[in-house]
């Protein structure tokens, strides 16, 4: 048992204060489904432009995004996701799942899908033992805090 002033730190923690707030998550949803230059970005999430660019450099400063000169007189910039930022579409996809099993806004049609760029096939996530390869459900995990 944890006392009162200790803290447990953990992956979850860190991603979570990378993330923020729901603005952060839906400029990485953006920038996972390649909208990448300012004025895009604002126009799909309806973000004011001092949180959008808030926003934009905490995703710089943590490492998930790269500002890339596309044009100059003025300076234009597009945001490309870093590896790390990459990384972060496993939690948009596991946001969007959970989203549209429990469709909490009620909308009468899920209005985001994903699915294989080849087949056109919906995605879907699943837990895999490591060594065996085997899908296993949420009640066979069991979370180890390692000393």
């Amino acid at each position: 048992m944890l006392s009162k002033n200790s803290v447990f730190t953990c992956p979850v923690a860190d991603v979570l204060g990378v993330l923020g707030d729901k603005w952060t998550g839906l400029l990485l949803r953006d920038l996972l489904l390649g909208i990448n230059r300012y004025s895009d970005l604002q126009k799909s999430s309806n973000i004011t432009n001092a949180t959008l660019t808030s926003r934009l450099k905490e995703l710089e400063n943590n490492g998930l995004v790269e500002k890339q000169l596309y044009q100059t007189r003025p300076d234009r910039y597009e945001y490309q996701l870093t590896e790390q930022g990459k990384d972060m579409a496993w939690l948009v996809l596991a946001m969007a799942k959970i989203g549209t099993k429990w469709n909490l806004s009620g909308w009468e049609n899920v209005p985001l899908h994903f699915v294989n760029k080849a087949t056109g096939n919906p995605i879907r996530l699943t837990l895999l033992d490591e060594d065996t390869g085997e899908e296993i459900g949420l009640d066979e995990i069991s979370a180890v805090r390692k000393a």
